[in-house]
């Protein structure tokens, strides 16, 4: 979601975007961040220009968590798995639960 303030363009977390039919959150996602005008609107960690998909392609060739925050030090453990969890999500809207 996008609002406008201050002539500006800001986007919210996924958090607020992500609910099911009861209305619920579906999974708290508040680290990635969906902005088009970061990173052409591709998923980013929040305050970064680090894409869901830089991450999970590190996680998909064998790196590690570890390696992972090593590699980008303004990572944390959770923008990882919450990076994980939105991979889950796209590819089973289902499967997460508040």
């Amino acid at each position: 979601m996008i609002a406008e303030g201050n002539g500006k363009r800001i986007s919210h977390g996924l958090a607020q975007i992500f609910t099911d039919i009861g209305g619920r959150m579906a999974e708290k996602l508040d680290c990635i961040v969906i902005n088009p005008g970061i990173c052409l609107g591709q998923p980013t960690i929040r305050g970064t220009r680090i894409t869901v998909s830089v991450i999970l392609k590190m996680l998909a060739g064998g790196k590690s968590i570890k390696e992972a925050i090593e590699a980008y030090p303004e990572l944390e453990t959770e923008d990882v798995h919450q990076a994980i969890k939105y991979a889950d999500f796209c590819v089973n809207p289902c499967s997460i639960r508040g």
